[in-house]
């Protein structure tokens, strides 16, 4: 599913998805690949969608001042540029100078680098002064962290009171594909995600509450695939033969469960799903 995928991990098997390939000291061919990856996911109308309500939840006015905490590549920056217009001001943070070398580009050829600036930093010890910004956004970068909820409260102390924090994650344990063998196919999915923290999405709205945000609301956004993704097959068939050398499965039934899956895909029988949740807080106005 998008929440996930393979692509050729040059570091062993699944690395590039999971969330060592988002840490720091990562090698340089992991994050270039981490990179195509981003790239390839921000077209992707599951993820298109995500960002246009995520979007809509920070209602961002003209001449705000915005935070984008783990903003990658920067494909989100364009569109926040866009809302605040040039009084407004956006920064992008990211800990890899990978990510924010491309996303500066994409910047500057854009002719947004008078409103659009970078830092280099952590988004569990945020480089701002309190209450700096009106509005915060970060997607798919919690589920990564150490300590996502330092990342949360960092949010809130570098945003004003009254302003908005927008959270988008997968719920990366309420993916799934339909399958006759539940048992297996719930160990192969189990695999497959290599999240730190695979259960954010579901778990951002009370995390958001428990960070001391106000107005805490969460909404889903789900894609069903009709057909196995090539490369999620060639994902579940190294995890099979992971999992029946470890011992973890039988070898035979683990490769016959993937063979099953090709098959459903190949009949027009495959139906799989993934999703995330966007969750939007409101720092109280007595911070």
């Amino acid at each position: 599913m998008t929440a996930g995928g393979s692509g050729g991990d040059p570091e062993g098997a699944h690395a590039l998805f999971g969330s060592g390939a988002y840490e720091t000291g990562t090698s340089p061919e992991v994050e270039a690949a981490a990179r195509a990856w981003l790239e390839q996911q921000a077209v992707h109308p599951f993820i298109r969608e995500v960002a246009e309500r995520s979007m809509e939840a920070l209602d961002l006015q003209q001449g705000e001042r915005v935070l984008d905490v783990g903003c990658g590549t920067g494909v989100f920056l364009p569109a926040v540029a866009a809302r605040v217009g040039r009084e407004g001001r956006v920064v992008g943070l990211d800990h890899s100078e990978t990510f924010l070398r491309e996303a500066r580009a994409r910047i500057v050829d854009a002719g947004l680098d008078d409103v659009v600036s970078f830092v280099s930093g952590d988004a569990q010890s945020l480089p701002f002064e309190d209450h700096t910004f009106d509005a915060a956004h970060t997607e798919r970068v919690l589920m990564h962290l150490a300590d996502a909820d330092a990342a949360m409260r960092e949010m809130r102390r570098v945003v004003r009171p009254g302003g908005r924090v927008v959270c988008a994650e997968i719920h990366a344990r309420g993916a799934g594909i339909d399958h006759p063998d539940h048992e297996i196919m719930d160990r192969l999915a189990r695999a497959a995600s290599h999240m730190r923290n695979p259960w954010m999405g579901l778990e951002l709205r009370r995390r958001l509450v428990l960070a001391g945000f106000e107005d805490v609301h969460a909404q889903a956004v789900i894609t069903v695939e009709d057909e196995l993704d090539p490369e999620e097959a060639v994902e579940f068939r190294a995890l099979a033969t992971e999992l029946g050398t470890s011992g973890a499965l039988d070898p035979t039934a683990a490769a016959s469960a993937v063979d099953a899956m090709v098959e459903a895909s190949e009949r027009g029988m495959h139906c799989g799903y993934a999703l995330m949740f966007i969750a939007t807080g409101r720092v109280p106005a007595a911070d």
